[in-house]
């Protein structure tokens, strides 16, 4: 501590004796500053740069995926299932079946609807999972 009070005071005494000095340390003080703020700025705008060209790959990959859509839904493949789906048409050699839902698809969605109404009923299910453990080790 000693020491750099020493030195500020020599620092003192030659500016003091010269304004050169004086001048030459407030430019260096300018020009750090002038750096800084220009370093900031090229950073700032480094980021940006870097954001548009993500948004612009982005963007690009979208518009190819539209564009792939767009030829399949001017295909004539589509066109016929949206036919099928929508309009219920077929075409005239064709016989269409319609057949009852498996048993299997009754008995899921029985399951489900069975597990839905339990997890209503009890509300130590509707808990987070960190929580049912804390109950679960203090025997709750």
């Amino acid at each position: 501590m000693h020491l750099l009070r020493i030195l500020l005071q020599r620092i003192l005494r030659w500016t003091q004796r010269s304004t050169t000095a004086l001048w030459l340390i407030a430019a260096v003080c300018y020009l750090g500053v002038v750096t800084t703020n220009s370093l900031k700025s090229a950073v700032a705008s480094r980021q940006q740069i870097t954001d548009l060209e993500t948004k612009l790959t982005n963007l690009e990959s979208e518009r190819d995926r539209l564009k792939a859509l767009l030829v399949y839904y001017q295909s004539d493949s589509f066109k016929e299932k949206e036919l099928r789906r929508v309009a219920l048409l077929h075409r005239p050699e064709e016989k269409v079946y319609a057949l009852p839902e498996s048993s299997v698809g009754k008995q899921q969605a029985a399951h489900q609807a069975l597990a839905a109404a339990q997890a209503a009923r009890d509300p130590r299910r509707n808990l987070p999972n960190w929580e049912q453990w804390w109950r679960y080790i203090q025997g709750k």
